[in-house]
């Protein structure tokens, strides 16, 4: 057996915007080698910067999507492990520990380990909620699933 197959691959936390252009990145390099995406939502992909225009535009969650993460997933050739949450990263034996948010028995946290060659963290940011507000009333729109959830509080006044 070669060394190309038996390749962990790489693995890519995080399915935003810089999470797919890293796999549209090696993609244009190397067709082949394994990747592994891992998101804690569907992994859809959209054009984040249209999270701020669609409002205004009269745009709901659905529109923004132009193609589902499965749909993704197959047109680049990678494994998608959406829904997914590391729970931890062991640099030393090059693995990765996830719970899938999908499970009933949240008890078992060792849900699957898996292995990497690289490993990518394109887990983008994590906005400062400012204490002078209060919370009900502040809406970070940092992602298209809470994009849906201001729609959804909007629509009901």
């Amino acid at each position: 057996m070669s060394v190309e197959n038996q390749s962990a691959g790489i693995v890519i936390i995080g399915a935003g915007l810089a999470g797919w252009h890293v796999v549209d990145a090696i993609r244009a390099k190397d067709k082949d080698i394994p990747i592994t995406l891992i998101t804690a939502d569907n992994g859809d992909r959209y054009h984040k910067p249209m999270l701020t225009m669609a409002i205004s535009q009269q745009k709901n969650a659905a529109d923004l999507v132009r193609a589902t993460g499965s749909d993704a997933a197959k047109a680049a050739n990678i494994n998608l492990l959406a829904n997914t949450q590391v729970t931890d990263i062991d640099p030393a034996s090059q693995t990765v520990q996830l719970i899938s948010a999908l499970r009933s028995d949240p008890v078992y946290t060792n849900y699957a380990t898996i292995s990497y060659d690289k490993l990518v963290l394109a887990m983008g940011a994590h906005p400062i909620f400012p204490k002078s507000l209060p919370e009900d009333l502040v809406w970070h729109v940092n992602h298209i699933e809470r994009f849906g959830q201001l729609q959804e509080k909007l629509a009901a006044g």
